[in-house]
């Protein structure tokens, strides 16, 4: 459960962008192409914990970097596809340079929990996964909302708004 619940809210929001694409951006484009946004985010945000777990265990001391290193590669690849104009770049963006910059920063973090709280790390569990399932819950109707009144390019930067709220506190915390 850990180990997926990000990974699984991410592939929902990709998913959301899936249907906006077929029917209002690309309706022209293969359903096929489009799709590998989702699909590929959704496999390297998973699979991306068999490289990364081992590599944070043998060099903890580049926890920080990493996370600052995922942080603006997520942020850079959600605005560069938020100016995307094919399908293709779509991939590219939100589905690869997205998803490995999320995919550097969650692991990291995810380790300083276990880390931070050892008396208390069934509560901190329970916040995080709380706060996760708020926001997979709620997040992917606004993204909806925006995509039908405002289009993609701005229910991208919504996004990107929303991490720099949310991520960037968290990224200064973890620095000494």
């Amino acid at each position: 459960m850990v180990d997926g619940l990000a990974p699984l809210v991410l592939s929902i929001l990709l998913w959301c962008f899936l249907n906006y694409y077929t029917t209002t951006e690309f309706p022209e484009s293969s359903r096929t192409v489009l799709a590998l946004t989702g699909s590929i985010s959704g496999g390297i945000l998973y699979l991306s914990s068999l490289v990364l777990l081992p590599i944070l265990r043998r060099y903890p001391a580049i926890k920080r970097k990493m996370i600052w290193g995922g942080f603006v590669t997520s942020i850079a690849g959600l605005v560069i596809a938020a100016y995307a104009k094919t399908p293709w770049q779509l991939v590219l963006t939100q589905g690869v340079l997205y998803s490995t910059g999320a995919s550097v920063l969650y692991w990291p973090v995810l380790t300083y929990m276990f880390e931070w709280f050892s008396e208390r790390k069934g509560f901190a569990n329970g916040v995080i996964f709380s706060g996760a399932s708020i926001g997979g819950a709620v997040f992917p109707y606004v993204i909806q909302v925006l995509l039908d009144k405002h289009g993609r390019k701005t229910a991208l930067l919504v996004m990107v708004s929303v991490h720099l709220i949310c991520v960037a506190p968290l990224s200064f915390t973890v620095l000494e």
